[in-house]
């Protein structure tokens, strides 16, 4: 695994290159506080990057934010 981040992951994908950028979930919308929070902290633990002004990456896949209730009621 250290070798495959460290030079690159061969998944024998051969389809086109694309941006996807999709659109957050409407419980960010509800719960943004919350969601800043969570992230703010994920940024100072290390395990992300960014917010970024600008995105320098040609073929950058964006997955949609949003916060789902858990079992037990706390937002994760």
């Amino acid at each position: 695994l250290r070798n495959g981040f460290t030079n690159g992951l061969k998944l024998n994908y051969s389809g086109p290159r694309v941006n996807v950028w999709s659109n957050n979930l409407r419980s960010l919308d509800e719960h943004h506080y919350e969601l800043v929070e969570k992230v703010n902290k994920a940024i100072k633990l290390g395990r992300i990057m960014g917010p970024f002004n600008n995105l320098h990456l040609a073929n950058i896949h964006l997955s949609p934010v949003g916060l789902v209730p858990k079992a037990d009621g706390v937002d994760g």
